[in-house]
């Protein structure tokens, strides 16, 4: 029995304002310090652009993608956020709603292959793969290793502070072989399609901490108390179509949406082409599938804690997702 939120009407209401807003010519309202300045009217990496994500780990680009882009894209995350459960293709994950009682979409893995429209804008041969390609200074450009849309629906639960890198190998986050070989070429890329801030629970980051380093963790994988504590942490705010490009090295963090709205927000984890191929994204979901199955996937009989554990660990996403069926 699937148990959800009927949201539908909303996200169609959002989508016209989001729309409307971007045809207005919607601006960043983020601090030019938060955003490190960089605007690039030519659509592509500029010298001050690189400068700024070697020197904090993160870089804001306010025009990487078309103005007819940014509104395609919103629309096209407003399609798959209202794709049916559909077993063995896009994968998706439900938190706990608000009431405690029902489940609301939290996130969306692995649907690049089954939308077109979103592979031409963000594929591996799209200039926003190429932006990042320069980015991580590969010439051979990027390949698509791991690709999400988190929701963060009005009451969506934050995500606790830790970095990528030991997250995606498919062992413990804290094990000292957590990363694979190609995680420091390999970047992650946040395209906003709701405004995103500090009511609603926008990515906050610990600048300039990107250079490799494993700092101190949980036994979970989260970063401790402690680390959090010593460091200032920057909100980073992004009007929609606005590209974040981040550090899978650098700590961030995300708080709960307090907010009436959603922050919903595509990302893209590219890596560099020289030091891994598609293959590792068939892997890596093959194993995501298999040990942590997406609502309507998974039995009822089974235990999937382990797999949680793995895949899903400083996300509010359920251990337990919807089935399809009693009989599931």
């Amino acid at each position: 029995k699937v148990i959800s939120i009927a949201h539908q009407s909303l996200h169609r209401e959002l989508s016209r304002t989001m729309l409307h807003g971007l045809r207005a010519g919607a601006r960043c309202l983020a601090p030019v310090s938060l955003c490190s300045g960089i605007c690039t009217p030519n659509r592509g990496i500029s010298d001050a652009a690189l400068t700024a994500w070697q020197r904090d780990g993160y870089v804001v680009l306010k025009d990487l993608l078309t103005p007819t882009q940014k509104i395609d894209l919103v629309r096209y995350v407003h399609e798959v956020q209202s794709w049916p459960i559909v077993p063995m293709q896009h994968m998706h994950y439900y938190e706990a709603a608000p009431d405690g009682q029902n489940h609301m979409l939290c996130r969306t893995e692995n649907y690049i292959d089954y939308h077109q429209g979103i592979a031409e804008i963000l594929g591996p041969h799209s200039a926003v793969a190429a932006a990042a390609a320069r980015l991580l200074g590969d010439s051979r450009g990027c390949v698509v290793f791991k690709e999400r849309i988190n929701y963060k629906l009005p009451g969506g639960g934050g995500f606790a502070a830790h970095q990528d890198a030991p997250a995606w190998s498919g062992g413990s986050p804290t094990s000292d072989d957590a990363e694979l070989p190609f995680m420091c070429s390999t970047l992650n890329l946040n395209v906003a399609i709701d405004p995103a801030n500090a009511a609603n629970g926008a990515l906050e980051v610990v600048r300039g901490l990107h250079r490799g380093l494993r700092y101190p963790q949980n036994e979970d994988g989260t970063l401790t108390k402690e680390f959090c504590d010593g460091h200032d942490w920057l909100t980073v705010e992004l009007e929609p179509g606005d590209t974040l490009f981040f550090s899978l090295h650098i700590p961030h963090r995300s708080g709960p949406n307090r907010s009436t709205t959603s922050r919903r927000a595509v990302y893209i984890t590219y890596a560099g082409r020289s030091s891994t191929d598609e293959e590792a994204k068939n892997h890596y979901y093959r194993e995501y599938r298999t040990r942590m199955p997406p609502a309507g996937e998974q039995r009822r009989d089974a235990d999937y804690s382990a797999g949680h554990a793995v895949y899903n660990w400083a996300t509010p996403m359920l251990a337990n997702q919807p089935t399809l069926s009693p009989q599931r």
